[in-house]
């Protein structure tokens, strides 16, 4: 029993980090300004946060149930892999500081171009990625919060 769990750890850590992200999102208060039917479902603040917590803790659970199963071993990354998401951390971290210092528009901005260039540099042209920076961008800023009816401080 105790090899099974030994197995299992890493789909155990994942679902202590899920179910830590659920019960804080679930905490984050409602928002004062109500919207019309779904649309007041989805424009919470803390939707994405319940629905992207929620989530972790499945696929900790999916992990786990894998692990102990013997269908997945624990995963060994890289020194390249380690430096990826060590820069990816600190590029989010970043954001999370400038967003609190200089407002959301512009680190949004800043950050999501940063991310979208760091994560596919190598495997794009470009012009590619350009685009799809530009893309998530004007979707995130302005897509969303149109479709939803949500004003957003932008500067």
């Amino acid at each position: 029993m105790a090899q099974k769990l030994k197995q299992g750890a890493e789909g155990i850590v994942i679902m202590l980090i899920g179910l830590f992200l659920l019960v804080n999102s679930i905490n984050i208060p409602n928002n004062p300004i109500k919207q019309e039917g779904m649309a007041n479902v989805l424009a919470q603040a803390k939707f994405v946060p319940i629905v992207m917590s929620a989530g972790v803790l499945i696929l900790g659970a999916v992990l786990f149930l894998k692990q102990v199963g013997g269908k997945d071993k624990s995963a060994s990354l890289t020194k390249a892999e380690w430096t990826r998401m060590g820069v990816v951390l600190v590029l989010t971290a970043a954001y999370i500081f400038a967003a609190y210092m200089f407002k959301f528009m512009i680190p949004t901005i800043v950050y999501a171009f940063a991310l979208v260039f760091f994560l596919n540099w190598k495997a794009r042209k470009s012009w590619q990625i350009v685009f799809f920076a530009i893309l998530v961008i004007a979707l995130g800023l302005y897509g969303m919060p149109l479709l939803i009816n949500l004003k957003i401080p932008m500067l």
